[in-house]
C-alpha cells in the first residue's frame, strides 16, 4: 500500500522492481493512493501483479478507499495475506486496519528518517500529527524494513523491538552512471563545479547550502554551484540568490529537472548535499558510482557508504560554518581530492551497497517473513 501514480508509467524504475518483487510471490496487489483526475486504471504488468489506484473523490477519502480495496482482494481470493505499507502514516494506518480486521501480517516501511531528526516534524502541522500516529504504526507492526543503518536506530528509540526491524537499502539502477575520468592538475586555474540535484523542497535545506556556498566563494571566487531540480522552494531559492549576489555576476545556477542525471554528475567536480534529514539519498550512491567526490550534511548513507574524509567530507546537519569550510576544502586541497576519488574508484571496483538488483525481490520478499 503506497503512493506514486508514476507506477502506471510502464517504463518507471519502482514499477519494474515491483515486477521483480511480485516474481517471487504468489500474487503481488499494490494499492495506490489517487485520485480520480488522475486518470489512472487498474493494471496488471505481469501474470500475478495487480495495480490497483484507490481513484478517490479527494484524498481525505483515500485511507478509507484503500482499505475498501484491500479488504475485497483479501476476501476474494481467500489467501494468507501479508500487508507492507510505504510508511508508516496515512499507508501504515491503512495496514494497521488490516491487521486487526484480518489478522494480516504487517510489513511497515521506514524510508525517510523522520523520527531521527527534529527537523521534518517542524515543518508542517501535518507532519506533527503524522509523527504522533508513526509511532503507534510502528509498535504495533510486526516487523519495520528500514533503509539504513541510523533508521534502525532511530526506530528501535522509539521503542521498537530490535528483533522486529530489518535492514535492505532500496535497489538503485546504476547501469547509466558510468565513472568519470578525472584530468584535472594541480593549479590549474579552471573552476570548480559543485552539482546538486534534487526536489526543491524544504528537506533539502537550500538556505543553508546558498549561505554556506556564499561564505566559501567570498574565499575562493573560482568555485560555482549548479543546482538541478524543480519544487516549490524554487521561488525562495530565486529570492535568495537576487539578495545574496546584488550588483554581481552569481556564481549559482538554477536549472530545471533533468533527465539526463548521469551527463548533470559527470559535468561537475564534486556534489553537494545539504538536507535535514535523508532515508538513504540514492543520489549519493549515484555520484559514488561517478566517482564525484561528495560533501554531504551527516544524513541518509553518509557513515554507512560515504565516509567523511574517505569519499569526501561529511559535516553535521544545519552547521554553516562547518558547510562552508567542507565546501573551501574540496575546492582547494587538491590532495585530499584526489585521495577522495582514488578511494571512490577502489570502492567502485566491488559492489556498492544499494546497487543490487539481480536479487533484490529475492531479498525483498525475506524481509516479509521475517
Amino acid at each position: 500500500i503506497g503512493y506514486g501514480t508514476h507506477i502506471f508509467t510502464p517504463s518507471n524504475v519502482e514499477r519494474q522492481r515491483l515486477i521483480a518483487c511480485a516474481a517471487e510471490t504468489t500474487q503481488l496487489h499494490q494499492i495506490i493512493f489517487t485520485v480520480r483526475s488522475s486518470g489512472c486504471q487498474f493494471e496488471q504488468p505481469a501474470d500475478n501483479l495487480h495495480l490497483h489506484p484507490t481513484n478517490s473523490r479527494s484524498k481525505c477519502t483515500m485511507v478509507f478507499d484503500a482499505i475498501v480495496i484491500a479488504r475485497r482482494i483479501i476476501r476474494q481470493n481467500k489467501q494468507n495475506y501479508v500487508v507492507t505499507t510505504q510508511d508508516p502514516f496515512a499507508a501504515g494506518l491503512v495496514g494497521l486496519v488490516l491487521r486487526y480486521v484480518h489478522q494480516v501480517h504487517l510489513v511497515v516501511q521506514e524510508h525517510g528518517d523522520v523520527f531521527g531528526s527534529p527537523h521534518w516534524r517542524r515543518e508542517s502541522i501535518y507532519n506533527q500529527c503524522s509523527y504522533i500516529l508513526g509511532r503507534i504504526v510502528l509498535r504495533q507492526a510486526d516487523v519495520v524494513r528500514v533503509v539504513a543503518k541510523r533508521v534502525e536506530r532511530h526506530v528501535a528509540a522509539l521503542g521498537v523491538p530490535q528483533e522486529k526491524i530489518v535492514r535492505l537499502p532500496v535497489a538503485i539502477d546504476t547501469s547509466s552512471f558510468t565513472p568519470k575520468h578525472f584530468d584535472r592538475q594541480q593549479g590549474q586555474p579552471a573552476l570548480f563545479q559543485f552539482v546538486t540535484v534534487a526536489r526543491l523542497v524544504k528537506q533539502k535545506n537550500f538556505p543553508l547550502m546558498l549561505k554556506a556556498f556564499k561564505s566559501a566563494w567570498e574565499q575562493n571566487q573560482h568555485i560555482r554551484l549548479r543546482i538541478v531540480g524543480s519544487g516549490p522552494e524554487q521561488s525562495t531559492i530565486k529570492a535568495l540568490l537576487a539578495k545574496q549576489y546584488q550588483g554581481v555576476t552569481s556564481p549559482v545556477t538554477l536549472e530545471a529537472w533533468s533527465e539526463d542525471i548521469p551527463t548533470v554528475l559527470r559535468q561537475a567536480d564534486a556534489y553537494l548535499l545539504t538536507s535535514n534529514y535523508e532515508g538513504w539519498a540514492r543520489v549519493l550512491i549515484e555520484a559514488v558510482v561517478t566517482n564525484l567526490p561528495i560533501v554531504t550534511t551527516d544524513v541518509g548513507c553518509a557513515g554507512e557508504v560515504v565516509l567523511d574524509t574517505v569519499h569526501g567530507l561529511v559535516v553535521p546537519v544545519d552547521n554553516h560554518l562547518a558547510l562552508a569550510e567542507a565546501i573551501q576544502s574540496m575546492a582547494t586541497d587538491y590532495t585530499s581530492y584526489k585521495q577522495y576519488v582514488a578511494n571512490l574508484q577502489a570502492l567502485n571496483a566491488q559492489e556498492v551497497l544499494g546497487t543490487d538488483q539481480a536479487d533484490y525481490g529475492v531479498r525483498w520478499v525475506e524481509t516479509l517473513r521475517v
